[in-house]
């Protein structure tokens, strides 16, 4: 599924799924999690237990139009398979009015 973004006080959840160099589906080896990080250090990162999900809340104050979520892992060998998602804060517009009596 394609990343179609988050608005402000709302959250998305993501995957990770490992691919070998060919781009083929891959198996972690036993132990290994991803970490994931997000560029804008307001987002709130709850990653699953095996590391291959993550949900993401973006805060109602934020203020930025995107930021870029990353799932990282180091293998046994030392080397770190990282992939990258730039995720869309979505603006959010006009939807209707609430009509209130002041006097």
């Amino acid at each position: 599924m394609a990343i179609t973004g988050i608005a402000p006080g709302a959250s998305g959840t993501f995957t990770a799924s490992p691919v070998n160099s060919l781009g083929a589906p891959a198996t972690l080896p036993a132990g290994v999690i991803p970490v994931w990080t997000a560029s804008d250090a307001t987002v709130v990162l709850t990653p699953s237990a095996d590391g291959l999900s993550c949900a993401v809340a973006v805060p109602g104050t934020d203020t930025g139009t995107s930021f870029t979520l990353t799932a990282t892992a180091t293998m046994p060998d030392k080397t770190t398979p990282t992939g990258t998602g730039a995720v869309p804060i979505l603006a959010l517009e006009v939807a209707s009015f609430v009509i209130n009596q002041t006097a």
